[in-house]
């Protein structure tokens, strides 16, 4: 035999001390997708130069008046208004009652009305104590002169701007070591942190627009009901959900799943407060789940249902279903951050996680004017040169422009802004059954 051949078995298992690793980290949490991106990218946000900023609404031109007392028989009766709605009518009003019968409000003591029946017929019978009267017009008297004086004033609502700040830092070693995973196409630590710092900041301005409760505060006085461990005033904007539940309209389920009798009553409701016809509608799974189960299952002709895709600036894709009820137009937007299971939908949680915001869409008009205002959208601070939107400050030795001697670089983000919503009375919330 000419020459020698060894021979070595070759296992696959050998191979197993080489890895593979992908390197770019993925993302399970999905922080990204907020509430602050919706704002950003319909553009709704506005300059405040003040820190607390307010807006007024006009007041109902017509008023129910609640009865108190009442006296006399026949035709001719005395009512007695409550204190608190004896404005609601003067001398020359028809007066309503809960029967359909109608009474001239011939004169008017204080909160004391002389009542006559319209039609002769008594009317001692048609009022009761606590019934509401609707005072719907005027009649004036032949030769009569004018009528006493009304007048309307304005509601102030007001809110507040909030400070949010972050930071983060590396040392020298720290930002000169590699990792196997890239951020923003670099191996190194510090894009990480980076990235997750400045992801935590945005969402914790979005938690605070939409959950947030505001402080009582006074910047200017330097006064306010919260402080620091320094004694620094602290202000919170208030979140969408306070202002539903403080002016807007907060619908509880009939049982546990939507039925076509509480999108009966939703609407009902929207329409006796004037509401517009369209409405975004933010829910997170549970009322996600309970609108496509109760619109999945009605039949042909019930209800206008489309796939429909909301597009907005960027190419946002929204991922929005559309349907048409009793004349009014709902675009479903799913918010995954109702379904954050460390902020929202955690075991013990309030019922936000549960709960169906409207919002509607579009612009609200001014009072005695032609223009529009958008509805719902973000103040923050900008002026003298400084923009407080979004800051970003860079210190250390390490920095492009070294500040100190200290051997790290240290990132500081900074934002001051606030929710502001015009006409919250058009605001509404689906909200669980109420329990008994």
């Amino acid at each position: 035999m000419i020459g020698q051949i060894d021979k070595k078995y070759i296992s696959s298992i050998d191979f197993l001390d080489a890895r593979e690793i992908l390197n770019q980290a993925l993302d399970i949490q999905n922080e990204d997708y907020s509430f602050l991106d919706v704002m950003e990218l319909t553009n709704r946000s506005v300059v405040t130069s003040e820190p607390q900023y307010h807006h007024f609404v006009n007041e109902e031109l017509y008023k129910l008046g609640v009865v108190q007392s009442t006296s006399g028989t026949g035709t001719t009766i005395t009512v007695t208004l409550t204190s608190d709605t004896s404005d609601a009518a003067k001398a020359g009003d028809i007066v309503m009652f809960n029967d359909g019968k109608q009474g001239y409000v011939q004169s008017k003591s204080g909160a004391a009305l002389t009542v006559i029946s319209v039609d002769g017929t008594a009317i001692n019978t048609s009022v009761a104590n606590a019934d509401n009267l609707s005072f719907f017009t005027y009649a004036a008297a032949e030769g009569s002169g004018a009528p006493d004086p009304e007048r309307w004033g304005l509601t102030k609502y007001a809110n507040q701007v909030q400070i949010y700040k972050a930071k983060w830092q590396v040392t020298d070693i720290q930002k000169v070591s590699a990792i196997e995973v890239q951020y923003n196409g670099k191996n190194y630590i510090m894009y990480k942190g980076q990235h997750d710092v400045l992801r935590k900041f945005r969402a914790n301005i979005s938690f605070s627009m939409l959950l947030s409760i505001a402080s009582a505060a006074n910047f200017q006085a330097q006064s306010a009901s919260i402080t620091d461990a320094n004694g620094k005033p602290v202000q919170t904007t208030k979140g969408l959900n306070q202002y539903v539940e403080d002016d807007g309209i907060i619908q509880p389920l009939i049982g546990s799943t939507i039925a076509l009798q509480d999108l009966e009553d939703l609407n009902t409701t929207l329409n006796l407060a004037r509401c517009p016809k369209d409405y975004e509608l933010y829910v997170g799974t549970v009322m996600n789940m309970q609108f496509d189960n109760y619109l999945n299952s009605l039949g042909n002709g019930t209800i206008l249902s489309q796939a429909a895709r909301y597009q907005i600036t960027q190419n946002l894709d929204l991922g929005v279903d559309s349907f048409k009820l009793y004349g009014r137009t709902y675009h479903k937007i799913y918010m995954p951050m109702l379904d954050h299971r460390a902020v929202t939908n955690y075991t013990g949680a309030p019922d936000y996680y549960k709960s169906a915001y409207l919002v509607p869409m579009g612009k609200i008009k001014v009072d005695d004017g032609q223009d529009m205002i958008d509805r719902m959208r973000v103040r923050y601070m900008n002026g003298d040169g400084t923009d407080l939107r979004y800051r970003e400050i860079v210190t250390g030795a390490l920095a492009p422009t070294p500040t100190n001697e200290d051997s790290l670089l240290a990132v500081s983000y900074t934002s001051v802004q606030g929710l502001e919503i015009l006409g919250a009375q058009h605001f509404a919330k689906l909200t669980p059954a109420q329990s008994t």
